[in-house]
């Protein structure tokens, strides 16, 4: 074959690659929560004594269990199997966590997931006003400024830990449907 012909064979495989959408910024975070959030459950929230004074890492934290709570809520994938049985134990994580941030118990998952979203994003750029104001409205009844503090001083939450702990194994273990190592 002679080179300009195979150079327009690869053509649409090149403008595919140039044009593959990149997954946007959306307030429920970087993708599916159990493929994306369980798998790393340990790493993004399963050491919360370590957090103290990582103010990035406990608004990622409180966000993946937003996340992940709502999912085992609402997915339909959360329903069966192994995966049913992480429910009650994200549930009381998100409690547990929601008290210690000064979050407002009952508020809907969304619009704590988006002001976390939103002060996770400001506080990596620097811009600690935005942070404060993300975290305002009846989600958070103490304020941006508490939330944050109490953000930036988390205790151990030891459900929030031990969920973590249990979210991963199941994500890291196959299920027995599944070629992917997922439980499902």
């Amino acid at each position: 074959m002679k080179r300009p012909a195979a150079l327009l064979l690869l053509a649409p495989l090149l403008l595919a690659a140039c044009t593959t959408r990149q997954p946007g910024p959306d307030v429920s975070g970087w993708g599916d929560p159990f493929t994306l959030g369980a798998q790393d459950a340990l790493e993004d929230f399963g050491h919360t004594a370590g957090m103290e004074g990582r103010l990035d890492k406990s608004l990622f934290a409180a966000l993946r269990v937003e996340q992940l709570a709502e999912a085992a809520q609402t997915d339909p994938l959360w329903q069966t199997g192994r995966i049913s049985t992480l429910q009650p134990q994200l549930l009381m994580a998100r409690r547990q966590m929601r008290q210690a941030a000064g979050i407002a118990e009952a508020a809907p998952p969304r619009p704590v997931q988006a002001g976390l979203y939103r002060a996770l994003r400001a506080a990596q750029a620097g811009d600690m006003a935005q942070a404060q104001a993300a975290l305002s409205g009846p989600a958070f009844p103490l304020g941006g400024a508490a939330t944050l503090q109490r953000l930036q001083h988390l205790p151990r939450l030891p459900l929030v830990d031990q969920a973590a702990a249990r979210t991963a194994l199941i994500a890291g273990s196959p299920g027995p449907s599944s070629n992917s190592g997922l439980p499902f």
